[in-house]
């Protein structure tokens, strides 16, 4: 016998599960307005364009899905204390800042973006991956937890959103750098 719970039941108890989760069941666009549904032409988180290309070169921010935040964002600061200059010499940061820039992630996450205080791929007080705390690096580096609209790769450029909570064409790549951060902050 089956213990799923009846789709009339999940229905009901869908708005209560997401606002005990932090999450709304309303829909935004990367300017952090809400909507009960995505307008058309609206763009999925986690759309990207051919590697190598910028994202904001072929689409524009305005109409990509972003985050409902119910507080106010902030600016990008600095999370590392003691950053180790010998890491701009990772030749995957520079591949992974540019993984970010073919993605509509790169909408919300730079640094006039909704998401800035979270992260920012052109962050310009060190290395990209300083705008991020600890714990949102191995967030990224983690297999993701949405589940939300997720493109294939073959849909997306071959781009991956189901193996790292990051769109990348190499999630083995990414991890292994994200990991590398991680252990070098040494948290």
């Amino acid at each position: 016998m089956s213990r799923r719970l009846p789709l009339f039941t999940l229905a009901l108890l869908l708005p209560a599960l997401m606002a005990a989760c932090g999450g709304s069941e309303s829909v935004c666009l990367s300017d952090g307005v809400q909507y009960d549904e995505l307008p058309e032409g609206a763009i999925f988180n986690g759309t990207c364009v051919s590697e190598g290309e910028r994202f904001d070169d072929r689409y524009s921010c305005d109409m990509v899905e972003g985050p409902c935040r119910d507080e106010p964002h902030g600016t990008p600061s600095s999370q590392v204390t003691n950053p180790d200059p010998e890491r701009l010499n990772d030749p995957d940061l520079d591949w992974a800042q540019a993984q970010a820039a073919s993605c509509s992630c790169s909408c919300c996450h730079r640094d006039s973006g909704v998401s800035a205080d979270i992260w920012s791929y052109d962050f310009e007080g060190g290395a990209w991956t300083d705008s991020m705390n600890t714990d949102r690096l191995r967030r990224l580096a983690e297999y993701p937890s949405h589940t939300g609209n997720v493109l294939s790769p073959e849909e997306n450029f071959g781009f991956r959103r189901d193996e790292t909570g990051m769109p990348t064409t190499d999630p083995d790549r990414l991890r292994a750098f994200l990991e590398r951060e991680v252990m070098r902050r040494g948290d």
